[in-house]
């Protein structure tokens, strides 16, 4: 029977004359002879040296064949390492040399994005899909370490680190999905990464909204609108590591990159002064700077017409205002002198219409 140290040598042999399939089959065995080996042996600390190693043979081989664009395989062997992780999951493995385990599968999973444009014959739905494959069952894995991670006795530098790995992984999850024009998947990566990632985010919206909608423009500022929206409804209100005014910043760096996005010779650039979901956002972004609760509640009057346009919006809305504004559900419109006034005057300011010159419901002027 050959050893572990044999079977790996096979592997090497194998890569070396581009016989890929035959390699991700040696890497297999000399995986699985490596992990027998540790069925004869007694010793804890030995057998989690043992796991450890046989891991390695999984991350290697899947590393060298990302280096030669053999995807399939690679994703095939982090499958594995990823199933032995989370086969050895106990109390006794419940530590930071775990989450390090996690980071160096992580790592190979950015290596998929890298080989991109590389190889003329591999297709943009095979190193992606594989990608994406690799990365939700390494969210998952992370995930179910987390849960188990509240049982138990860890340090704060082992609970960071998991959050750290688990965004680092979302964000891979959030660019592949829009790798593969699966652009809803990519939004509801992008919104749960909080306030990170804002660039990128903005840019995945603005191809979204010119893929989805290309011959309607005024339908473009929805996918933005939404977005913010979605940000404010899920994320946690200030702290004290994130100020009122980072989180303005943050989402105003989402409206430019949606505003500025380029895509190879194309520039996608609406036409921000005719649409008046623009205004709204920016407007709300300053609300939310100044927690300003009668900004707030204008604006969603002011611009009630537009915000009509998508039946989800009110409900987020609500949630946002009693979030961020202490402001409750109120479907009564703000009337009155002030009322009047006030919004001709932010109508004025963002480019709307004034009173005289309102918005049909439903449909923008």
């Amino acid at each position: 029977m050959a050893s572990s140290a044999a079977l790996w040598k096979r592997y090497e042999r194998f890569m070396g004359t581009g016989e890929f399939y035959d390699a991700e089959q040696a890497c297999r065995s000399a995986y699985f002879r490596s992990m027998h080996s540790a069925n004869k042996i007694q010793d804890a600390e030995q057998i989690q040296s043992i796991h450890k190693s046989s891991l390695n043979l999984l991350r290697i081989g899947a590393d060298q064949m990302l280096d030669a664009f053999q995807v399939h395989s690679a994703s095939a062997l982090l499958m594995e390492a990823i199933k032995h992780v989370r086969e050895h999951l106990s109390s006794a493995t419940m530590d930071q040399s775990t989450v390090d385990d996690m980071k160096s599968l992580e790592s190979v999973c950015g290596k998929f994005l890298e080989i991109e444009g590389k190889d003329n014959k591999l297709r943009r739905e095979d190193l992606f899909g594989e990608q994406l494959r690799v990365v939700v069952a390494l969210i998952a894995l992370v995930n179910k370490f987390d849960a188990e991670l509240g049982h138990t006795v860890s340090t704060l530098m082992t609970r960071n680190s998991v959050v750290d790995l688990r965004n680092s992984l979302e964000y891979m999850a959030a660019i592949a999905c829009w790798k593969l024009q699966r652009y809803e998947e990519s939004q509801k990566y992008f919104v749960g990464l909080g306030f990170a990632r804002m660039n990128a985010f903005g840019n995945m919206l603005a191809e979204w909204s010119s893929v989805e909608h290309m011959s309607i423009r005024s339908e473009r500022y929805l996918f933005l609108t939404r977005a913010v929206l979605l940000k404010l409804k899920t994320s946690p209100t200030p702290n004290s590591d994130l100020s009122r005014i980072d989180i303005a910043n943050c989402l105003n760096e989402l409206i430019t990159a949606f505003k500025t996005y380029r895509k190879g010779s194309i520039t996608f650039n609406p036409d921000e002064s005719i649409d008046f979901l623009f205004h709204f956002v920016t407007i709300l972004v300053s609300a939310v700077e100044k927690n300003s609760q009668s900004t707030y509640k204008i604006i969603c009057d002011v611009y009630s017409a537009s915000l009509a346009r998508d039946p989800s919006f009110q409900a987020m809305l609500d949630i946002i205002g009693s979030k961020w504004f202490g402001v409750q559900p109120n479907r009564t419109p703000a009337n009155g002198m002030f009322g009047s006034l006030f919004g001709d005057m932010m109508r004025g300011l963002s480019g709307g219409p004034s009173s005289s010159a309102t918005q049909p419901p439903g449909r923008l002027i």
